[in-house]
């Protein structure tokens, strides 16, 4: 029991280092939202939890060295100047992103919470 409650926390340790990284990349793209040929950056992160959780049904372990975050340029798509940074989005992104955080933070600390239940018992 205390096996999988160890691995969950470190899969919620990814997420929280994930939504770190994604919260810097937005806050890079909202700096750079009228820099002319500006590429918007994103991070791709879920894609690669979903797959190693499918991989996961079939061995039983989560590998979380295989779970890392990278950062991917997106060519731009409307803008004249070559910027492909939508303020509105990244304004969205940023909140979806905290509101992400916040729940990982709770996740943690409630497993924390268990696990100190089972060791003082």
């Amino acid at each position: 029991m205390l096996n999988r409650m160890y691995s969950i926390n470190s899969v919620l340790e990814k997420g929280l280092q994930a939504s770190v990284i994604k919260n810097n990349i937005i806050q890079d793209n909202i700096a750079n939202a009228d820099t002319p040929d500006y590429q918007r950056k994103s991070v791709i992160f879920e894609s690669k939890l979903a797959k190693e959780m499918e991989a996961s049904k079939t061995s039983g372990v989560i590998d979380v060295r295989k779970i890392v975050p990278t950062v991917k340029s997106s060519p731009p798509r409307y803008r004249l100047d070559g910027n492909g940074v939508d303020i509105n989005t990244e304004m969205v992104e940023l909140y979806k992103n905290a509101v992400r955080y916040d729940m990982l933070i709770s996740s943690v600390s409630n497993n924390i919470k268990k696990i100190n239940l089972v060791l003082n018992k």
